[in-house]
């Protein structure tokens, strides 16, 4: 899970900075390939990553917010 902990960080960081378009797509895509569900955001219909938080099944990377299993769409 540092692996997972250590993407989530970089792509947050590239996001929060908004200098670097192109690197932030090739995060979002590299977690998606690696981690991503079949679920989606109840609130932007983006597809849910698994959660690196134990509490949490997933975790929407353009809201930055968890859901538990069943919230999903």
């Amino acid at each position: 899970m540092k692996k997972l902990e250590k993407m989530y960080d970089r792509f947050y960081d590239l996001r929060d900075k908004e200098e670097d378009e192109e690197a932030e797509k090739y995060y979002k895509n590299i977690l998606l390939k690696h981690y991503g569900t079949n679920a989606k955001c109840p609130h932007c219909y983006n597809y849910l990553l698994k959660s690196d938080l134990r509490e949490y099944t997933y975790l929407c990377i353009l809201c930055d917010e968890n859901f538990y299993k069943g919230e999903e769409r």
